[in-house]
């Protein structure tokens, strides 16, 4: 499902008459348009004209503009516009699809007269709505019946989550104790969340909140291959003593589902990145337990080494925990919701992608249909844009780590002047064989390697650390580049890999 589909049908042909022209980035012959969305030139116009009115409000005329002639028409944009959020997010906010949803997000359960007088509807135009809204939530096992949301509790919250995840509709919650429990669960994880991995959990908390505020009875059944990710981890035991610290709860059945729901966010949303010591010991923790989501990971790289033509020790760790934040999310939850239609796929395939990398994902995706595993092949076959575009990004980063890349923060006390010179001198020595990129530290981030003139101790968020005395020394600048080459230079060249074209 993509956002557009909340809408109706001529606001979606207006969205997508948008992108369309958002897309081809120049003027484009009226009768060619309108043939392609199968429809006459006088109704084009009139969806033109519709477009224009929607776009015609100060702030959004200074960004994007319909430059509309005689035989062609074009998106003018100043160069700073996000189309989703100029006019698919308001299209999306304002539909009665959304508004019948956000309801029952408010409200609960709430009388389907209710919902009718506040979106002042007829019963007639109420139901055709809801037999739509249905359809569309279908695929995340979800129905409104009689005046309710139902559905499994964790997959009516993640229906919310990814809502509001993709219009940014929800205004932000004052309640402290939320942000609290981010703050502990950094404090006892030893880790520090990136900007979008605190909006991820915050997120999630708020709607796991207003859910608790409206609807007092839940069906909070999660599935044993679910379960299983978490038990006997450690990340259970430390989100459990957060939560039970900052809510003043004891272990009792509701406590136990929100310890639970919240472990599934943070094991299956990208909260983590793959250098963090929590995620080394869950690694380690999940596959000696055997899970099922460490077979499918596992048999997703054989079938990716099997096209790659690689082995194990030639595939990063890195890669394996982008394997695992691809399937964890399809495994935990049923149905999404995405950004990236059918359309944006297209183009980022025939403008950002290689003809190689083409090639291989197109072979990784039918050695992934005919595997023998059941739960990969349904997984694949449910989720095959979705699968495409991200393996297409996970192949990327092979090619990347294959050519040589490495990367490195400056954790000093210094001016910026000071780390461009330690910069460049870490960075010297490699410029025709490694890519180093040097940039100052940031809490949370993934590095390979980082250097400080004042820390004592390891990092989190890095493999290696190295402390330097003020500048540094000859002889420090000497095993910092000895460090690199023994520890991150991989001499896999990509060529040799990729399967020929031909």
């Amino acid at each position: 499902m993509y956002k557009e589909d909340f809408l109706d049908s001529a606001d979606r042909t207006i969205y997508l008459l948008a992108q369309r022209l958002y897309l081809l980035d120049q003027p484009i012959n009226k009768d060619d348009l309108a043939g392609e969305f199968g429809i006459a030139v006088s109704t084009l116009e009139r969806y033109l004209q519709l477009l224009t009115s929607l776009l015609a409000v100060p702030l959004k005329q200074e960004k994007i503009k319909i430059v509309n002639t005689d035989q062609l028409v074009a998106l003018a944009l100043d160069g700073h516009a996000n189309l989703d959020q100029i006019l698919l997010n308001d299209l999306v906010t304002s539909s009665i699809n959304f508004q019948i949803l956000e309801c029952f997000y408010w409200h609960g359960n709430k009388s389907i007269v209710q919902i009718m007088a506040n979106l002042n509807l007829s019963e007639s135009s109420f139901y055709r709505h809801l037999r739509t809204l249905n359809q569309l939530i279908a695929e995340f096992d979800v129905q409104i019946k009689n005046g309710q949301l139902i559905g499994k509790e964790l997959q009516i919250r993640y229906l919310f989550y990814r809502i509001f995840r993709l219009t940014h509709a929800l205004p932000p919650l004052d309640e402290p104790k939320i942000a609290f429990l981010m703050q502990q669960l950094q404090i006892e994880l030893n880790f520090t969340f990136t900007q979008t991995s605190l909006e991820r959990v915050r997120l999630w908390l708020e709607v796991a909140h207003q859910r608790l505020l409206v609807v007092h009875q839940q069906d909070q059944d999660i599935s044993a291959q679910v379960q299983e990710l978490y038990q006997n981890n450690e990340i259970y035991e430390t989100v459990a003593k957060c939560y039970r610290d900052v809510f003043k709860v004891q272990r009792h059945k509701n406590s136990h589902f929100e310890v639970e729901s919240l472990c599934i966010m943070l094991i299956s949303m990208s909260v983590f990145n793959t250098t963090t010591n929590v995620v080394t010991r869950f690694s380690t923790i999940y596959r000696a337990n055997k899970t099922s989501l460490a077979r499918v990971v596992r048999e997703v790289e054989r079938s990716i080494f099997k096209v790659l033509g690689i082995k194990q020790n030639e595939w990063s760790f890195e890669l394996t925990k982008s394997i695992f934040d691809l399937y964890a999310r399809l495994f935990c939850f049923h149905g999404n919701l995405d950004a990236l239609n059918d359309n944006y796929f297209d183009y980022y395939q025939q403008h950002y992608f290689s003809r190689e990398s083409q090639f291989v994902v197109a072979q990784i995706m039918t050695e992934l249909e005919q595997t023998s595993k059941p739960k990969l092949n349904e997984l694949t076959r449910q989720n095959e844009h979705f699968l495409k575009l991200r393996l297409h990004l996970i192949i990327r980063e092979f090619r990347y780590q294959a050519k040589h890349e490495l990367f490195v923060g400056l954790d000093t006390t210094f001016d910026i002047e000071a780390d461009h010179l330690i910069g460049d001198m870490i960075k010297a020595p490699f410029k025709n064989e490694l890519q180093v990129n040097v940039s100052s530290y940031q809490p949370g981030h993934s590095y390979d390697l980082i250097v400080t003139n004042y820390r004592i101790g390891a990092y989190d968020d890095a493999k290696l650390s190295y402390q330097i005395t003020s500048f540094g020394t000859q002889k420090d600048f000497k095993q910092i580049h000895q460090l690199i080459k023994d520890r991150f230079y991989r001499k896999t060249p990509i060529k040799s890999v990729l399967p020929p074209l031909d």
